[in-house]
C-alpha cells in the first residue's frame, strides 16, 4: 500500500520525497520472498544512485533528469535476476516477427523486458563494469543516450543496431531445429502492453472443456471454453481492479475432477474459499455449485490439485511462514500435513487416479523428511521433482529429475513416468522422465517450441495438451489433441547462455547425473600481450599504494593480498569473517514529511489566493495526514484544513477563517460554532 492514498494533486509516484523504503508482502514461499526483496532493494539502489538520497538531490534530479522506463526498470531487473528465459523468449519472438520497437516508446512489462535485454547485451559485449559507468555518467550529464554512447565509444543509434543484431544472431543456430509448436486451435490472449494476462490453463478429464484464469490487475475472471463448440463463458468474477500496487497472482486456482467437476480456490474477505462446480455440460455450462466452504488454517494457498473422484485435495500452503504440503479431505474437512520444514514445496499433483501418491517440486537437499529441517542459508533456487506416497508418517521421498535447469509443473502419467517443463536449454519446453528400473532412468525432450511454454496441463490418459505461450507479442492458449511421446528431439542450447552446452539425455546409471557437460568443449581463451612501460610510466592494472610513514596502525593479520592471475591486479581487502548481521529488531513506526505542495487558487467569492499543503505519513503509509493553509491576497480570510486517511476510514477537519470575525467554524460531519 505504499503511495496509494496520497491525496495531493501531483502523481504520487513522482512526488514521494521521503526516504527510501519498501514494503513487501509475503508471497507464501521463502524462495519467492527472497527474490522480491532482491528486486525491491535493487530498485531502491538504482533510484538513489541516479536521483540521490537527500531531499535536495531528489528535487533537483526530478526536474532536470527524465529517464525512459526501460532504463530504470531494466537495470533493476538485471541487477536482481540477470538473464532470464522470459526476456530471451520475448526478444526471440520480437525478432522473428520483426516487431522490435524503440525502447523509448515502451512501458510496463515490455519496457522491463527490453531494458533487461539491453543491459544484458551491455554486460555480455562490453563487460559488467560499464553498467556502473553508464549510470554514473547519466547522473552527471542527465542524458542516457549520450552517456551510453560516451561510455561504450559508439553512437546511440549504432548501439541499438548492435543490440538487435546480437539477439538476431543468437536465433540463427536455433531456426532449423526449433519451430512453433503445432496446435489444433488457439484461444487468443492479450498483448504485452495490456494489463491483462491469461493464467493456469486446465483441461477437463474428458477433454470437453478448458478452464483458465484472466488477471485484470487484481480483478480475476474464471472462464470456461467448450472444445467442441468453441464458445466460452465467464464462470466467476473475483476481486477488484487496482492501479498502483503489485497483485498476488497465485489465487484463484482451478483443477478438474471426474464428471466435469471443477474445483476453485479463491480469496474472499481474507479467507481461503473452496467452491466446487459439478456436472458441467454443453447444455448447462455453469453446472451446479455443490460445495462452498472456508479452508481454515492456511495463511496462503499457492497451488493445489484435486483427486479424480473429487474427495481429496493436495495443497501447497503457507502455515507459520513455511510452504508445506497438506492432504485435505473435502467431505470431512480434515487436514493432514505431510511435509514440515523450511524448504519450499510447490506445484503438487496426484499420480493418475490415486488420492495419496503425489509428485511435487522442492528445493530440499536430502530425500529424508525428518533429518534436515532447513535454514535460510540452505535454501537454494534449484528445484527438483520428488515423489511422495502421501503417508504422513513416512520419512523417505524419492528424488526423480534433477539438474535440469528451472523445472516446473510436474504431471505424473503413471508411477514411473512424469512430464514437466524445463528451461535446461534456454527455452521452456516439455520433457519426459521415465524410470526404467532402480538403476536406469531416461529423460527426453518432447517439444521443440522456439517460444517459451509458460504453463500447461495434460490429460494423462490420452496425451491431450493445453499450454500457454506467446506469439507475435501476445499470449495465447494452444490445444493439441495428442502429444507425440515417441519422437524425441536433440536440440542445441541457446548460444549466449552462460556455461557449457549440455548433451541430450540418454540412458545412464542412476549414480551418474542425467545430463552431463561435454568436457572437451571449452571457450577459447584470449591471451593479451602485456604492454611495455617506459621510465616514469605506471601500469594502472598492476600497482600497490605506498602507505608511507603514517601514525595509522594497520592490522597485518587481518589484511590479505589477492592477486588476479588474469589481469595482475593486486587488491588489498580486510578479512570480514567476523562480521555479523544484527537483528531482527522491533519495527518502530514514525511519521515523516513526504510532500510539500504550493499552488495558486481562485475562489469565486474570495478571489485569488495561495494554498500550501504538506503531507505526512508513517513509514508504511498506512496512515496519511494532509494539512495546509489557504490565504487570499487581501489576507482578510482563508482556510486551515487537515485530513486523515487510514484503514478505518477518513476523517476531515476544515476551519474557514475570517480575520474580521472572532468565530471559528469546524466542519466534522456537523457544524459547530466556537467563540474565540
Amino acid at each position: 500500500n505504499v503511495n496509494l492514498n496520497l491525496t495531493g494533486d501531483i502523481n504520487p509516484l513522482e512526488s514521494n520525497l521521503s526516504k527510501s523504503k519498501i514494503e513487501i508482502s509475503y508471497p507464501g514461499e521463502l524462495n519467492l520472498f527472497k527474490k522480491e526483496i532482491l528486486q525491491k532493494i535493487s530498485e531502491i539502489f538504482v533510484y538513489e544512485m541516479l536521483y540521490g538520497g537527500s531531499l535536495k538531490d531528489a528535487l533537483q534530479s526530478s526536474i532536470l533528469l527524465t529517464l525512459p522506463e526501460w532504463f530504470l526498470s531494466g537495470v533493476a531487473a538485471y541487477t536482481a535476476e540477470g538473464w532470464s528465459t522470459e526476456m530471451d523468449g520475448y526478444m526471440r519472438d520480437a525478432i522473428l516477427k520483426k516487431r522490435v520497437k524503440k525502447p523509448e516508446n515502451l512501458s510496463g512489462k515490455e519496457a522491463r523486458l527490453v531494458g533487461l535485454s539491453i543491459w544484458n547485451f551491455i554486460s555480455e559485449k562490453y563487460g559488467k563494469d560499464n553498467i556502473s559507468n553508464i549510470l554514473n555518467l547519466t547522473r552527471i550529464i542527465r542524458n542516457e543516450q549520450t552517456s551510453i554512447g560516451s561510455t561504450l565509444g559508439t553512437s546511440y543509434n549504432r548501439f541499438l543496431k548492435d543490440w538487435r543484431d546480437y539477439y538476431a544472431n543468437s536465433i540463427v543456430p536455433l531456426d532449423k531445429k526449433y519451430n512453433n509448436l503445432r496446435t489444433d486451435f488457439k484461444i487468443p490472449g492479450f498483448s504485452y502492453d495490456k494489463d491483462l494476462s491469461i493464467l493456469s490453463p486446465k483441461l477437463s478429464l474428458d477433454q470437453s472443456f478448458i478452464a483458465y484464469v484472466i488477471n485484470d490487475n487484481g480483478r480475476f475472471f474464471i472462464e470456461e471454453f467448450n472444445v467442441k463448440t468453441k464458445k466460452k463463458i465467464r464462470l466467476m468474477s473475483i476481486g477488484f481492479k487496482a492501479s498502483h500496487k503489485g497483485i498476488q497472482t497465485s489465487l484463484p486456482l482451478i483443477s478438474w475432477a471426474k464428471e466435469n467437476t471443477l474445483a476453485v480456490i479463491f480469496e474472499k474477505n481474507g479467507q481461503n474459499m473452496l467452491q466446487v462446480f459439478s456436472n458441467i455440460t454443453s447444455e448447462k455450462p455453469y453446472g451446479k455449485v455443490t460445495m462452498k466452504k472456508v479452508l481454515k488454517g492456511f495463511q496462503q494457498i499457492t497451488d493445489f490439485d484435486i483427486s479424480e473422484n473429487a474427495s481429496t485435495l493436495i495443497i501447497s500452503g503457507d502455515k507459520k511462514n513455511q510452504s508445506d504440503l497438506f492432504l485435505y479431505d473435502v467431505v470431512r474437512g480434515n487436514t493432514t500435513q505431510i511435509t514440515n520444514d523450511l524448504y519450499d514445496d510447490r506445484q503438487p499433483s496426484f499420480v493418475g487416479s490415486s488420492k495419496s501418491n503425489i509428485v511435487f517440486l522442492s528445493n530440499r537437499l536430502k530425500d529424508s523428511l525428518n533429518v534436515d529441517k532447513g535454514n535460510l542459508k540452505s535454501l537454494t533456487n534449484n528445484f527438483s521433482i520428488f515423489f511422495h506416497s502421501g503417508n504422513p508418517n513416512g520419512d523417505m521421498i524419492s528424488r526423480l529429475a534433477d539438474s535440469l535447469g528451472n523445472v516446473s509443473r510436474p504431471k505424473a502419467i503413471n508411477d514411473s513416468t512424469v512430464v514437466f517443463l524445463s528451461d535446461e536449454k534456454g527455452i521452456n519446453n516439455l520433457y519426459r522422465y521415465i524410470k526404467i528400473d532402480s538403476t536406469l532412468e531416461l529423460i527426453n525432450q518432447l517439444t521443440n517450441s522456439i517460444t517459451n511454454i509458460n504453463d500447461y496441463d495434460i490429460n494423462t490418459n490420452t496425451g491431450a495438451v493445453v499450454f500457454n505461450s506467446v506469439e507475435n507479442g501476445s499470449s495465447f492458449l494452444g490445444y493439441l489433441r495428442r502429444l507425440d511421446f515417441e519422437t524425441g528431439f536433440e536440440l542445441p542450447p541457446v548460444t549466449h547462455l552462460d556455461g557449457k552446452p549440455t548433451k541430450n539425455s540418454t540412458l545412464l546409471p542412476k549414480e551418474q547425473p542425467i545430463l552431463q557437460y561435454i568436457d572437451n568443449e571449452t571457450p577459447e581463451q584470449v591471451v593479451l600481450e602485456k604492454p611495455k612501460y617506459g621510465p616514469g610510466e605506471i601500469d594502472t592494472e598492476n600497482y600497490v599504494f605506498d602507505i608511507g610513514n603514517t601514525n595509522t596502525k594497520v592490522d597485518i593479520k587481518s589484511t590479505k593480498i589477492i592477486k588476479n592471475s588474469n589481469s595482475g591486479v593486486v587488491i588489498r581487502s580486510n578479512n570480514r569473517k567476523d562480521t555479523r548481521i544484527k537483528g531482527p529488531v522491533d519495527f518502530k513506526d514514525k511519521y515523516e514529511l513526504t510532500n510539500i505542495d504550493n499552488e495558486i487558487v481562485y475562489d469565486p467569492l474570495r478571489k485569488a489566493g495561495l494554498k500550501y499543503t504538506a503531507i505526512f505519513s508513517d513509514l508504511l503509509q498506512n496512515e496519511i495526514l494532509k494539512a495546509g493553509v489557504m490565504a487570499t491576497t487581501s489576507l482578510k480570510n482563508g482556510d486551515i484544513f487537515g485530513f486523515g486517511d487510514n484503514s478505518l476510514g477518513q476523517l476531515g477537519i476544515k476551519e474557514p477563517c475570517n480575520i474580521n470575525k472572532p468565530v471559528l467554524i469546524m466542519n466534522d460531519k456537523e457544524i459547530k460554532k466556537i467563540s474565540i
